[in-house]
């Protein structure tokens, strides 16, 4: 890198290539590389078609613009990242096969998309977007496929050091700045959901800034930075809101119109490059608060935010809907603020997030995934996308699953110089100038065991659940949430967690939606024609509470042998309960108990098992499991 950052991270990354996680995590990940990464089925069907867009161009072949672009860049970043992981010299030469074969559709000026006028960023109107859809539908992705496309470039480049890549990423961000200046169009202004799927460019931007050190690249990330810390107040204004202690969802009026989740918590990444970049504090402290709000407001009953893609004070309802989008990018903005500050809360966080809604996301087989994730009933399968131009075997949230299931890799083990700090206890292998090896059953009943060689020192987080930590049969003190283990024992300890089996509700009043027309049943139940379609009855009313053992949320489910009728019915009376962990549950679930259930005049008994295995699908034609995450 030619410009070095002027903020480095307080705690870093072990590479991936050193990193291994087994187990039920471990498993899934292996089955999503293979059916999404490295199968011939992979690279001659899904990556092939998601390449071809590149040539067909439709995006943009009527009024409504779609996004085909995306998906070529959200694989080649998945890829790049696995290879990493994997080491796979086949997956490297089908990588530069790749690239080389995407460069070649470039026009002489350097843009390649799908769109076949670069100049359309504009929405269309209402009316035009009625006529297209039946109803009043304005998308336009256009920069958002190229923020895409140019990160896949970089990142073949990082992978591959060759010029001829980094050029082309050159010349294709090259044209795009010099399209808009010479047209007299801010960024700002292009695009939908007034204009955060286009700044969310902010970070491939920068990644190239630090390679070529090219000024007009950093001025180009200023650009976008400015319009979210805007006098005028027009909206988003990111930077500026996120200082007024306002929910996202009081920003503006018609937060369904415009507070989408994804697109915002894309650019909150470039923000914190921008700030790693330039020092700005203001950056940094924006991501926080805009953080804080989100999770204070947004964050619903399984450790998602918002409510199906959007900021519609997601913390306040109690039938949950989140995409997987969403999952992932918080868990990037959680992850890029611990590496920044070394706040322990973050990971706290962060293993709420991993092992509840990101665990969730894919089919068992990991060959498909969802849309919506629910807290009851059973999640939307992901339909085909985008919309009337449906791209066999792509899918947003699918494509983007690889590259957030590496970010729960580099979370497990972290360094600060000779230092390590161990933040997930799930089996983990890492090879290399440091070697940890995590093993036991630490979601079942808090018992891991550690082995480590190579650090100078070894700290182990105490989660926030957690009353007390066993080392080696003795209580264990934690200063600011972490534990040191004594030199003497580094090299192989026992631990036992408290996981504080608990009934939670919600800390304030839980709203139901109100009417039909409500935004919330709407995007909970979806139109009976949908892929996915939960009839209104099976929506949960009324009080109701949630298990957790550990960071781990329970749900009755199909699965365990529950049955449909049992599960709708919720009582929310109970104030305490046990468990019994059932160890033998292998590689289907990540945890199983018996749980009794103690209200103030009775005891009931589930058996329940983790949240992320209770609505999993086998296989991608068979969507009919149902469970419930209350009782």
């Amino acid at each position: 890198m030619k410009i070095e950052y002027k903020v480095k991270n307080r705690i870093e990354p072990f590479d991936l290539s050193e990193i291994h996680e087994i187990g039920y995590a471990g498993h899934l990940i292996d089955r999503e590389i293979y059916n999404r990464i490295t199968s011939d089925f992979a690279k001659n069907e899904i990556y092939a078609r998601a390449e071809n867009a590149f040539r067909t161009k439709i995006d943009d072949h009527e009024a409504v613009c779609y996004w085909q672009g995306e998906f070529w860049g959200k694989l080649m970043i998945s890829a790049c990242r696995v290879c990493r992981y994997t080491k796979d010299e086949e997956l490297k030469k089908f990588i530069r096969k790749g690239v080389y074969s995407l460069m070649s559709t470039a026009d002489e000026n350097g843009y390649i998309g799908t769109y076949k006028n670069s100049l359309n960023v504009f929405m269309c109107s209402e009316e035009e977007g009625y006529a297209c859809l039946g109803w009043n539908c304005r998308w336009n992705w256009n920069i958002w496929c190229r923020k895409y496309t140019l990160w896949g470039l970089i990142e073949a480049y990082l992978l591959l050091s060759e010029k001829p890549i980094l050029d082309a990423a050159v010349k294709f961000l090259d044209h795009l700045i010099g399209e808009l200046h010479d047209n007299g169009i801010s960024i700002a202004d292009t695009g939908t959901f007034v204009g955060m799927p286009s700044g969310s460019i902010l970070k491939p931007v920068l990644i190239l800034y630090r390679i070529t050190g090219d000024e007009k690249y950093l001025g180009f990330a200023h650009e976008i930075a400015d319009a979210w810390d805007d006098p005028s107040g027009k909206a988003p204004n990111l930077i500026r809101n996120a200082f007024s202690g306002k929910p996202v969802y009081e920003w503006y009026d018609k937060p369904e119109k415009w507070a989408k989740a994804y697109e915002m918590m894309s650019c909150l990444d470039g923000l914190l490059e921008l700030y790693r970049v330039t020092g700005n504090e203001r950056y940094y402290e924006a991501v926080r608060s805009i953080f804080d709000l989100l999770w204070k407001y947004e964050r619903n009953s399984f450790f998602s935010v918002g409510f199906n893609d959007q900021f519609l004070s997601g913390g306040d309802y109690i039938n949950s809907a989140s995409e997987p989008c969403d999952v992932i990018h918080l868990m990037r903005v959680v992850y890029e603020l611990y590496a920044l500050s070394g706040e322990k809360r973050y990971m706290d966080i962060a293993e709420l997030i991993c092992y509840n809604p990101l665990l969730a996301c894919l089919t068992f087989d990991a060959k498909w995934g969802f849309r919506i994730l629910r807290s009851e009933a059973k999640h939307q399968p992901a339909p085909p996308q985008p919309g009337p131009l449906p791209l066999p075997n792509n899918h947003c949230c699918v494509n983007n699953m690889p590259r957030g299931m590496m970010n729960f890799a580099e979370c497990a083990v972290m360094r600060k110089g000779g230092e390590i700090y161990i933040n997930f206890f799930t089996p983990y292998e890492l090879s290399g100038d440091v070697r940890v090896k995590i093993g036991g059953t630490y979601l079942s009943d808090g018992k891991v065991s550690i082995e480590t060689a190579g650090a100078e020192k070894v700290y182990v987080r105490k989660p926030d659940f957690c009353r007390f930590i066993l080392l080696d049969g003795e209580k264990i003190s934690s200063q600011d949430g972490y534990c040191l283990i004594p030199a003497e024992k580094q090299e192989k300890f026992s631990l036992v967690f408290d996981i504080n089996p608990r009934i939670i509700g919600f800390g304030h009043e839980m709203k139901e939606p109100e009417g039909e027309s409500d935004v919330h049943k709407r995007r909970f139940t979806l139109s009976p024609a949908e892929i996915g379609y939960v009839p209104p009855e099976y929506m949960v009313h009324g009080a109701c509470s949630r298990v957790m053992a550990g960071p781990v949320c329970l749900a009755r489910s199909i699965r365990v042998g529950d049955t449909k009728e049992d599960m709708l019915k919720v009582n929310g009376d109970y104030v305490s309960c046990e468990i019994e962990a059932k160890l033998s549950c292998g590689t289907d679930f990540q945890c199983v108990f018996e749980v009794k259930a103690y209200a103030k005049d009775r005891t009931d008994t589930f058996t329940m098992c983790d949240f992320a295995s209770a609505g999993r699908v086998e296989n991608e034609e068979k969507y009919d499991y149902i469970f419930n995450m209350y009782i």
